[in-house]
Order: C-alpha cells, then structure tokens, then sequence
C-alpha cells in the first residue's frame, strides 16, 4: 500500500473521530468547586434554605434561579461520599438534574436546601417542589 494512501486514511479517520467527538454533548457541569468550596460543604453548618418561586433553570451552565437568587448545582465525590444535587416532587420522587425538564418546575414553588460559601454562591443539596399555598 502507499504511504501517502496509509497516511491520508489515517489523517481522515483522526478528522471524523475529533470532529465526532467535539460534536458529541457531554453532561459536565460547566460550574467546579474548588477544594476549598467542597471542604466548606462537607464540614459545613452554614445551612441555607429557600422557599420561594423556582424561576429559571440552566442545565449546561448548572444552575436554577429560584426566589432570585442563583442557586448552583453540584455533582462531585469527596472520598467514598457522593454530593448530587436531587430534586424531589410533590410525590417524593427523586430526580437528578439531567432528568429535570424546566417546564416541571418553572413557576412553581420550590423548597431549597444547601449551603452558603464563604465567597458567597448557594449551592443546592436539594430542591423540593412544595405546594402553593394561598390564604
């Protein structure tokens, strides 16, 4: 076989390989913690909580706004212990955020439970749609 005829398939196949895989979504969340942050929630009693109206939901940027505050979700290990943030119906289904539409939530009221970090992003440990309650 040629060598410009080896070389031209192999540049082809590295091409559409790279180019499959650019196009291809990923499920990462485009907020980290740092160790910091993960030390902070992991030995952390600065609890915060919310029950106010969940607004807007940015899956790929991973965060909901609920009550106006922008509220982050996580997804990391620390050790053997796995922090996700999950999402919780009127039922007490469980969910995880790439399973949530927008559409379920939006509008609705929403329990928030999380921390507070000392540089002063809210991250959810859980979010749980709660019923609207008029007086």
């Amino acid at each position: 076989m040629n060598p410009k005829t080896k070389f031209g398939k192999l540049f082809l196949a590295v091409l559409v390989l790279g180019l499959g895989l650019m196009l291809c979504p990923h499920n990462t969340a485009a907020f980290t913690l740092t160790s910091a942050d993960v030390d902070q929630i992991t030995h952390s009693d600065t609890n915060f909580n919310i029950n106010s109206i969940f607004m807007e939901m940015h899956r790929k940027k991973a965060y909901v706004v609920v009550g106006e505050k922008t509220i982050y979700l996580i997804d990391f290990k620390a050790g053997d212990k796995h922090y996700k943030t999950v999402f919780v119906n009127e039922q007490g289904d469980t969910s995880y955020a790439a399973s949530v539409t927008a559409a379920d939530w939006v509008g609705k009221r929403a329990l928030v439970k999380g921390y507070k970090l000392n540089s002063g992003k809210i991250v959810a440990e859980s979010i749980e749609r709660v019923e609207l309650r008029h007086k």
